[in-house]
């Protein structure tokens, strides 16, 4: 029997092309790249049960995880916030337990089932099932480490589906945003963006991402549209880009002087949101093809006017209207930094 490389347990392991498709019964099924396999296997890593928590979890909703590499390890790393403590863990163990044993309250062994609360291994695990005894949650039946939820166990179950009905935002999960946070940060290291801008833009998306955290979600939504700003500068700065411009100019840059050596720095300091915004459509007219919160309702956020006209959309935006414009953003600079004239 090979080993798991994510939580190094007895596993069944099968090699394929440049990866190994693994069945670990505390991960699931996972596919990963062989490098990657064998530094986790080389070296001591302390986020192994994070990582096997979010392998885990994504199987128990039906999707094999393909990790291939570093940077896709990281990028999940990012986007994961294991629970905050123990009555969070204890939370998902009862959802677990529900998900498994049905409405009828069917007993669920639980033998290899650690890494769905992000415990680091079975000791951990089974304080949080003695917490979760002794808050009344769960019981204990005969037959091994067999549990089944309690009444006290379901009403806190009902509290946390009236929590959500109630706020459907909190739904939303931080991980969900840190994710598509991570995969942002991805795409502009990857872009040939000056190094300046990917900088800028860096710094922009991290104070989106603290912006969001503490739930400062217009504070975070005029961040992202700063983000979008250095996105869409840098990338009509590019010399390519910047040559194509020239052969097939907008209106704004004609006026700025076609043969000016100067010609991006001019479109730097003389121009704005607005007008890279236009030059961007000019460039790619099939960018309102992805069907996104447009480039012109990150500009409306901070438009003083827009918020008195339409305060329910721009005054107080909600964490759902921040997501909105979270995953907005991130095929929005998918698009942009991918385009080649």
């Amino acid at each position: 029997m090979s080993t798991c490389p994510v939580c190094l347990n007895p596993a069944r392991r099968i090699a394929i092309g440049t990866a190994y498709d693994v069945l670990c019964k505390v991960c699931g099924p996972y596919i990963i790249g062989y490098p990657l396999a064998h530094f986790l296997e080389r070296e001591r890593f302390e986020k192994r049960h994070i990582l096997s928590g979010y392998i885990r979890n994504r199987s128990e909703q039906g999707v094999k995880e393909q990790i291939k590499d570093k940077e896709d390890m990281e990028t999940i790393l990012d986007s994961v916030s294991e629970p905050s403590g123990p009555f969070e863990a204890i939370d998902l163990l009862l959802k677990y337990l529900r998900r498994k044993g049905g409405k009828a309250s069917e007993p669920v062994q639980l033998e290899n089932d650690y890494s769905i609360v992000f415990a680091k291994d079975r000791n951990e695990f089974d304080n949080y099932l003695r917490m979760a005894h002794e808050l009344g949650y769960i019981e204990h039946r005969k037959g091994g480490r067999c549990y089944k939820l309690k009444t006290e166990g379901w009403l806190q179950l009902d509290k946390l589906d009236k929590l959500a009905e109630q706020e459907p935002s909190l739904e939303i999960k931080l991980e969900d945003a840190e994710g598509f946070l991570a995969r942002i940060k991805k795409e502009i290291e990857a872009s040939s963006l000056e190094e300046d801008f990917k900088e800028i833009a860096l710094y922009d998306l991290e104070q989106a991402k603290l912006a969001y955290q503490s739930r400062a979600f217009k504070a975070c939504i005029v961040m992202l549209g700063a983000v979008l700003e250095g996105l869409m500068l840098g990338t009509i700065r590019r010399p390519e880009v910047l040559q194509r411009i020239q052969t097939d100019p907008p209106k704004i840059v004609k006026e700025l002087g076609l043969n000016d050596p100067q010609l991006a720095d001019k479109i730097a300091g003389e121009l704005g949101f607005e007008d890279y915004k236009n030059i961007i459509h000019h460039l790619m007219p099939d960018i309102e093809k992805l069907h996104v919160e447009g480039i012109q309702t990150f500009r409306n956020t901070i438009h003083p006017w827009k918020t008195a006209k339409e305060p329910a959309i721009y005054k107080d935006p909600s964490q759902t209207r921040a997501m909105v414009h979270l995953t907005s953003l991130q095929l929005l600079a998918q698009h942009i930094l991918s385009w080649t004239p």
